[in-house]
């Protein structure tokens, strides 16, 4: 039972908006959960590493600024 709860949890959470655009690894398929370190560039686009607790592979996200 305990295994069906974990499964129906799994699958409502991928209706979040949150969960469906976290990264996955190219190397292990993993999600990753939070970037190790974010930056603000001169373009005005922020700049994510990410890297996968499971195997190690490091990647970068970027994101344009909201408009004001």
């Amino acid at each position: 039972m305990n295994q069906q709860h974990s499964e129906n949890a799994l699958s409502r959470a991928m209706y979040w908006p949150r969960v469906r655009d976290l990264p996955r690894c190219e190397a292990c398929t993993d999600s990753m959960v939070a970037p190790e370190a974010s930056a603000l560039r001169a373009d005005g686009k922020v700049s994510y590493l990410w890297s996968c607790d499971s195997c190690g592979q490091s990647l970068v996200t970027s994101a344009a600024e909201a408009a004001q």
